[in-house]
């Protein structure tokens, strides 16, 4: 009677020549497939077998295995910064921070940012490295009288797990730089961050179970249980979720008894009247403290007398003056006009219309200016139109007291009665400050004499800086 070998190794020798193209193997036959880093059985029926595992397990159902690979991984961004204390690590943007680990939980410390490596340096400039490590003994590990706690410990450059002593020294060369630890119950207490290379740059990190805070003296857990069994071993304070009837339990223990009780949930009342503190609705105005509306008249209202609200006549004050009837025009006063109001006002300064504006008749102030020469004040505050007569010479316009701001355009005349010399404003200034005159078609006018010129400014104003528009038309 034959029986199978019994071997302490088995060789597995790939050919991927033939692997795929065979149709069918022997039963039992493994392939293994040095491209895909997988396992392929044959049956011996089956056309090129079944892939039976993979190095990236992506044949392989993980839900199966009801567990989420990050749920108990909490990730530090590791930054370093100085606000007058010295080196400092910054934690997920948090400064100096002193910490909290949970047992069960991995913490992974991201020294990617090239502050590790620089600062306070320039990035890409002197080296001044700051690598994070771990002391269950010190608070500044080998730099103080302590050591270098490695326990569930991995250092990791370009996402490949070093030696500590490799993490150290391709610490600047490394584009992606990690330290993780791994917190169970042999973890101690009390732990430090630190520097390699500059001492106090870490705090402590407290170390307890879940639920427990970092108060370990007091026995009162707040974990959540969550199962279809009773918790095993609880403890006061204990949370436990039935996920067969879908109810909450909660731990008791007085030192009398200890149990699981479930809380109780106060009945939620459907009728107002059940409830308890209910205000009181009033049923009419008249159950209000404060109002007195006896014996009201008709177009009366409430108006404060300094004590409650009482019924008074709709006036001004006084008891009489115009009611809301004539308010509303429907006896025939119509008292809402523009024209039946008192103290209106004649004249608008600083006005700003916005959208489609209709007006019916415009007049614009005209200031009169005789023998001008030199430099002659044109003040905007009173006018924006000169009427200029008997011109001595050319002359400068200086425009004062004009609104200063940006984005604007002011529009500016002067009109100029001619003599048998033509005159005309050569130079601008604005509140003494000479500007350039941009004249239409790039040339400065003569005017015409004995005749009246009509001299146009547009004045820009953008960036604080004036832009003077000028053109010159001829009548008559």
């Amino acid at each position: 009677m034959s029986s199978a070998p019994i071997v302490d190794r088995i060789r597995i020798i790939p050919r991927p020549d033939d692997f795929l193209n065979r149709n069918v193997g022997a039963s039992g036959e493994v392939f293994f497939n040095r491209a895909t880093n997988s396992l392929r059985v044959y049956s011996g029926k089956d056309r090129a077998g079944f892939e039976i595992a993979r190095a990236d397990l992506a044949n392989v159902d993980t839900s199966q295995f009801q567990i989420n690979p990050n749920i108990a991984t909490v990730t530090y961004t590791v930054t370093v910064e100085n606000t007058g204390e010295g080196n400092k690590y910054v934690l997920n943007g948090e400064y100096w921070p002193e910490l909290n680990f949970v047992v069960g939980y991995t913490y992974v410390f991201d020294q990617t940012d090239p502050t590790n490596v620089y600062y306070p340096n320039q990035t890409g400039g002197e080296n001044n490295q700051h690598p994070l490590n771990f002391s269950a003994d010190d608070i500044n590990g080998e730099l103080g009288e302590g050591t270098v706690y490695t326990d569930n410990v991995t250092y990791k450059l370009d996402n490949i797990e070093v030696t500590k002593q490799e993490y150290w020294d391709g610490f600047e060369a490394a584009t992606q730089r990690s330290i993780q630890i791994l917190v169970t119950s042999t973890t101690p207490s009390t732990l430090y961050y630190w520097c390699q290379n500059h001492a106090n740059m870490g705090k402590a990190i407290s170390v307890a179970n879940p639920g427990t805070g970092t108060d370990t003296t007091q026995e009162v857990g707040a974990s959540v249980d969550v199962s279809e069994t009773v918790p095993e071993s609880p403890t006061n304070g204990n949370l436990w979720l039935n996920t067969d009837t879908g109810k909450l339990y909660i731990y008791i223990n007085d030192g009398d008894s200890e149990q699981w009780i479930q809380p109780a949930i106060q009945p939620v009342a459907t009728n107002y009247n059940d409830l308890i503190n209910r205000p009181s609705i009033p049923s009419s105005i008249t159950d209000l403290s404060d109002v007195n509306a006896s014996d009201p008249q008709v177009g009366e209202i409430l108006k404060w007398d300094g004590s409650q609200w009482s019924a008074a006549s709709d006036s001004t004050t006084g008891g009489t003056g115009t009611d809301a009837d004539t308010l509303d025009g429907q006896d025939g006063n119509y008292y809402l006009n523009y024209a039946n109001f008192t103290n209106t006002p004649t004249v608008f300064t600083g006005l700003t219309l916005d959208g489609l504006t209709t007006l019916h008749q415009t007049a614009e102030v005209l200031n009169t200016i005789t023998n001008a020469t030199g430099i002659v004040e044109h003040d905007f505050s009173q006018n924006a139109i000169w009427y200029h007569t008997n011109i001595a010479d050319n002359f400068t316009a200086n425009f004062t007291n004009l609104p200063i701001i940006n984005s604007r355009v002011i529009s500016l005349a002067l009109i100029l009665v001619q003599g048998s010399t033509a005159r005309i404003p050569t130079a601008v200034q604005v509140d003494g400050v000479a500007q350039t005159i941009n004249w239409q078609d790039g040339q400065q006018p003569t005017g015409n004499a004995d005749s009246i010129d009509l001299v146009s400014f547009s004045l820009v104003r953008t960036g604080s800086l004036w832009t003077v528009l000028g053109s010159l038309s001829t009548y008559g």
